[in-house]
């Protein structure tokens, strides 16, 4: 799987975005579903970097764990694009947004994937295939801003085990839902509490005090007037 950069033509310009994927499926004809993921990045490209940011927000090393999230989203993508359905839908605009909904499925488990610690496993098909080195965002900021080294520090406050339990609670996390340690999805949870051990009345407590330590230390330090 490549990203073909500086091409003077685009052959599956006038395709819908629905059969572009089911082009890049066809792994027999690797140009065409190359030239198709090409045409696929350059219409959504925008949108997934837009989300991987998104999701990655408010962790540690935003930087990198935005570029991982989204570099292993390409990677889905090219690998999973047969599963997406328009369920019969031809209107271009509502197979857009079922689209953008499916990516925004793959970024969150993309990043759930990291967060739990398991490693992205490549096709072997694709070992050959130069990764995402030329993959560019050549507009964005890599610079991590002050508010953001002081997330960062805020989470130095907190044990390994505490760090990736507070990560997994902010990935769920939706205002005005409640007690967000208790709206866990019983499968987060259950592995929760597997990997540790422990009870998921302790998951919710070492939430709860991991919650308090950040936010005490953000209150104390973060500046809304600087970036």
């Amino acid at each position: 799987m490549e990203i073909i950069k500086g091409a003077k033509t685009r052959p599956f310009i006038n395709e819908t975005d629905d059969d572009l994927l089911v082009i890049i499926s066809m792994k027999d004809d690797p140009k065409s579903s190359n030239l198709a993921f090409t045409e696929f990045y350059h219409r959504y490209s925008k949108f997934m970097f837009g989300m991987a940011c998104k999701v990655a927000a408010k962790l540690p090393n935003f930087v990198e764990i935005r570029d991982a999230v989204f570099q292993n989203t390409l990677i889905s993508i090219y690998k999973y694009c047969s599963s997406f359905d328009t369920k019969g839908e031809t209107e271009p605009e509502i197979v857009k947004r079922k689209i953008q909904g499916w990516l925004v499925k793959i970024t969150k488990n993309e990043l759930l994937t990291l967060l739990r610690g398991v490693e992205h496993v490549k096709n072997p098909e694709e070992s050959n295939n130069e990764p995402f080195t030329n993959i560019e965002n050549e507009d964005e900021d890599n610079s991590i801003s002050y508010n953001e080294q002081i997330i960062e520090d805020s989470f130095k406050l907190l044990s390994p085990k505490e760090q990736h339990i507070f990560k997994t609670y902010w990935l769920y996390y939706e205002a005005g839902k409640g007690s967000q340690a208790r709206n866990l999805p019983p499968d987060i949870m259950d592995d929760l509490t597997k990997q540790y051990g422990t009870t998921p009345e302790n998951i919710r407590q070492i939430i709860s005090r991991s919650k308090k330590k950040v936010f005490e230390y953000l209150k104390k330090n973060y500046n809304n007037n600087r970036k």
